[in-house]
């Protein structure tokens, strides 16, 4: 049995190892400001992976254990709906401000707006009069281009939240986010593999499993496996667990989120705010808010339950897991591995008293956001070290629903529990880097003390506030930032690029990792090289497109001479230069912007004719960011 931490606390249960007294309430603060919103809809992605959370979409039950499924994820049921209130204490960054546009009045407004565009690089620049006219109409629409909001010229609430978000995080015009990141080498790439697969073998540079054992109906994976849950899922069933929280309950959890959501936000600032994004995702900063619902009263389908016993079996804290490393399933093998796990999942919740069990857990849990909204069971955090206990929580769970949608798909196709350790390690991975930054300074920070505490707030701080939150085990991302380094795993998470983790060619998945995930042994050894163009290039003109300083051949001979020309195909060694794979979201000024350089270079340097800024760039293409 190897070594495992406890999952991250959402509970009185899992930090003290005892049953909370759930007799007692929460003591809140007097009735917050009431004011109605709208929480945004899940992004789903291709192939039905969502933006976010566990990915508990698109399951598909076995058809030997179908019993009348329901074939999608169960509607949300907000607070609203369950206590006839809405809980909001904060308004939604940016709706402060009218919506703009050609022909508004509010010249105040409009003179901020143009002294923004003209921060983030407005061509030409705007003259600051206070009049919305065709120039200001033209520099915002150039704005949501590249920032992969709707394109409209009208400046509401997504794009006020742009602009105050890219403000906050102090960023005016391009900004190069991915300077500190590294081509991953075929080494790093082995690494990764390993850390992702620890009860694999290595063998001729590459990693491998031994075959499944125990496979078959009856078969002795099936009874451990079917046991293991059992026994997990029986410990956590409680009556209680169904039972709707009442408003008194409920009422200080809005601040809390907020307060969580603000700070990740702030300390994932650039990540976040450059990540590509497309305009109809659920997630623009500054102006997404996490949407709550109340966990008791959620619906749960059979189907939605197998995605819960799919989390279960493959997340390592959980003794399931522990069932397929002893049977060596190893899920990115399609047969027998992966359809008996599929098989033995499914006839889980057939079962009618387990499916019921498996319900009664999940209205139980403490805190998730696997379909986009975060279900909280407010009864798990009381009293003021619990509030502390929800801010931490929903630090990791707004995680879940920043994570970039490119780095949930790749997180889905690799899938098993190696999926596990991409989410629920590396939500964890964050959230505690965030955490202690927040805990070294909170005996002073009487703000977010009294945000979080409400009326419970005492000037001398409880010790036991400070302490570290448990987590989903460390030792995958550990061993991945080890190798790969704290930036490329922070790109990678926050803006999509699961390339810099390695990700790519001879990555053991589920699904295939096309145009998702693009890593190739050559990236490092390739990353300063330049291919001459079809028909040939002189000196001079490699140099206009690359703006190179040093040309070298790739024996390290300096070319010095700009009539010199050299055939198609032919390699050159440009330090300086480097080059980005392309996501699904990536548009040719997002990537720009992304890498600090303007949209007329990244053009030139491409050899593209120009295009509006929203031009998507097709998933894997190879882009030549030119020395700057």
């Amino acid at each position: 049995m190897r070594t495992r931490k406890p999952p991250f606390v959402r509970s009185s249960e899992l930090a003290n190892g005892v049953i909370p007294d759930r007799s007692r309430f929460w003591q809140s603060s007097s009735p917050l400001e009431i004011a109605g919103e709208t929480p945004s809809a899940p992004e789903r992605q291709p192939g039905g992976d969502q933006a976010f959370g566990h990915h508990f979409g698109n399951f598909r039950l076995h058809p030997n254990a179908q019993t009348g499924l329901t074939p999608s994820l169960p509607p949300v049921i907000p607070f609203t709906s369950t206590h006839g209130i809405t809980i909001q204490t904060q308004r939604t960054p940016g709706s402060s401000r009218p919506t703009l546009r050609q022909g508004s009045p509010h010249p105040e407004d409009i003179e901020l707006l143009q002294e923004r565009l003209n921060a983030d690089g407005a061509t030409p620049a705007l003259e600051v009069d206070g009049i919305f006219g065709p120039l200001t109409d033209a520099a915002t629409r150039e704005f949501q281009r590249r920032h992969g909001l709707i394109v409209d010229g009208i400046v509401g609430p997504q794009t006020w939240g742009a602009i105050n978000a890219l403000e906050r995080a102090g960023i005016a015009g391009p900004e190069d986010v991915l300077s500190g990141t590294r081509p991953v080498t075929a080494e790093q790439h082995l690494e990764v593999e390993q850390a992702l697969h620890p009860n694999a073998q290595i063998s001729g540079g590459s990693v491998t499993t031994p075959p499944m054992t125990g496979a078959g109906v009856g078969g002795e994976f099936e009874q451990h496996m079917i046991a293991a849950l059992d026994t997990l899922i029986t410990s956590r069933v409680n009556p209680e667990n169904e039972m709707p929280a009442s408003p008194d309950l409920m009422d200080p959890i809005r601040e809390i989120a907020d307060a969580a959501q603000q700070t990740v936000e702030d300390f994932y600032a650039r990540y976040i705010v450059m990540a590509s994004r497309t305009p109809t995702g659920s997630y623009h900063p500054g102006s997404f808010r996490i949407p709550l619902g109340d966990a008791s009263t959620r619906p749960v389908s059979r189907e939605y339950a197998a995605a819960w016993i799919d989390y279960f079996m493959s997340e390592p804290s959980y003794e399931p897991s522990q069932v397929l490393t002893d049977h060596h399933v190893d899920t990115s093998r399609d047969r027998p591995d992966r359809a008996e796990y599929t098989r033995v999942r499914d006839l889980y919740v057939s079962n009618d008293t387990r499916f019921r069990n498996v319900r009664n857990v999940i209205r139980g849990w403490p805190a998730e956001a696997g379909s986009g909204t975060v279900f909280i069971q407010p009864r798990e955090y009381q009293g003021g070290i619990g509030r502390w206990s929800l801010f931490k929580t929903m630090m990791h769970e707004f995680l879940h629903l920043v994570t970039h949608p490119n780095y949930a798909r790749a997180a889905a196709a690799v899938g098993g529990s190696a999926r596990q350790a991409l989410i629920e390690g590396f939500t964890d991975h964050f959230t505690l880097q965030v955490w202690r930054h927040v805990r070294d300074s909170l005996e002073a920070n009487h703000t977010l003390r009294q945000r979080v505490e409400g009326n419970l707030f005492q000037p001398d701080l409880d010790p036991a506030i400070l302490e570290d939150p448990s987590t989903y085990s460390q030792e995958a991302p550990e061993r991945i930032v080890a190798a790969v380094g704290e930036e490329n795993a922070r790109v990678a998470y926050f803006m999509g690029h699961a390339d810099l983790l390695g990700l790519g060619a001879g990555t053991r998945s589920e699904a295939p990792l096309t145009g998702i995930a693009t890593w190739e042994p050559t990236d490092s050894d390739t990353a300063e090289q330049y291919t001459v163009h079809a028909g040939g290039e002189t000196v001079a003109q490699i140099r206009e497109r690359t703006n190179a300083a040093t040309i070298m051949e790739l024996d390290g001979t300096a070319v010095v001479d700009d009539t010199q020309r050299f055939a198609a195909g032919h390699r050159l060694r440009i330090p300086g230069i480097r080059w980005h794979r392309a996501i699904a979201e990536d548009t040719r000024a997002q990537v720009a912007g992304q890498h600090g350089i303007t949209l007329e270079q990244l053009e030139r340097a491409n050899g593209w004719t120009h295009r509006r800024g929203d031009t998507p760039i097709p998933p894997g293409t190879r882009v030549l960011i030119p020395r700057h």
